[in-house]
């Protein structure tokens, strides 16, 4: 009889401590995160403006380039690479303004969008290369588009619709959001 006991004994311990080591891997073990914080980014400050007004505070926006700062000598840090490798999008200018970032494109897997549908550029003077570096000019287009308020409103537009298509859950808020901004650029 004692050792029928013993063996029972011995049966729960064994399932008590399967079971326990089971709880314990389960509620320590560290698994990749698959619902990480979606967010967006902008190549230049007056993107990230507007594309930041038209998010509010439903999706965290990034600016890649600080005021000031150059992009022939941009090296971007560990959180800004750990920032853009979560990014839907990176909303960009284009017309050779901004091809410093598809480097940094290539190494997070972003997506590049530029914001000038429905834009008519201008053709670049030699007014707008008055100041500038000759590598700052930037070919046949004067890339400096949001400078002109209409051209502000389509770039908010714009920006908008592409948030609400990647984000639908949000998209009255966006359409709030830039109904108001359209308000404060008039």
């Amino acid at each position: 009889m004692k050792k029928k006991t013993n063996k029972i004994i011995f049966f729960l311990e064994a399932i008590v401590l399967i079971g326990g080591l089971g709880w314990f891997l389960v509620t320590n073990v560290s698994l990749p995160e698959t619902t990480q914080e979606r967010s967006v980014a902008a190549t230049i400050f007056p993107i990230f403006d507007i594309t930041e007004n038209i998010a509010g505070n439903m999706i965290p926006v990034h600016l890649i380039l600080e005021p000031g700062a150059s992009p022939h000598t941009f090296d971007p840090t560990p959180s800004t690479l750990r920032a853009l490798s979560n990014t839907d999008v990176i909303y960009a200018i284009g017309h050779g303004f901004d091809n410093w970032i598809d480097p940094l494109i290539q190494t997070t897997g972003g997506k590049k969008y530029l914001v000038d549908d429905g834009i008519l550029l201008r053709e670049s003077t030699d007014d707008h290369k008055e100041g500038h570096d000759d590598d700052h000019h930037h070919g046949a287009v004067d890339p400096h588009y949001w400078l002109d308020i209409e051209n502000a409103k389509r770039i908010a537009q714009t920006i908008a619709q592409d948030l609400a298509s990647r984000f639908p859950n949000y998209a009255g808020g966006f359409e709030t959001n830039l109904e108001n901004y359209l308000e404060e650029l008039d």
